[in-house]
């Protein structure tokens, strides 16, 4: 390759010169290209581990909120039950000890009558 640069003459080796040159620079770009998207890759990386962190941290607060949401429904049972509760003592206590053996004496006396 020497012999046909020599053969060319001076307007060919500065050709041959500003090929190489240009190369070198087109290298240099792709390599800096190269060195940015690699530290982009790392970059986005870092960030698919820490969406995979908030992600699994998500689900935990998900799974509170359910196990609350599962909690204050039991907790609404349980006032529901209560108010019952508290509404069939009412019904008792409204009873007096008399009323009741009334009552009784009457259905003593339906049935024997």
């Amino acid at each position: 390759m020497r012999n046909v640069h020599c053969a060319v003459g001076p307007l060919g080796r500065d050709l041959a010169q500003e090929l190489v040159l240009s190369r070198n620079a087109r290298l240099m770009e792709l390599r800096k290209r190269r060195e940015d998207l690699m530290t982009r890759l790392g970059g986005l990386s870092r960030e698919m581990e820490e969406l995979g962190r908030l992600e699994e941290e998500l689900r935990d607060v998900e799974g509170s909120i359910s196990r609350e949401d599962v909690i204050r429904s039991s907790l609404s049972d349980l006032r529901r039950r209560r108010e019952q509760l508290i509404e069939e003592l009412t019904k008792l206590n409204e009873y007096n000890e008399e009323s009741l053996l009334g009552e009784l004496r009457a259905l003593e006396s339906e049935l024997s009558g």
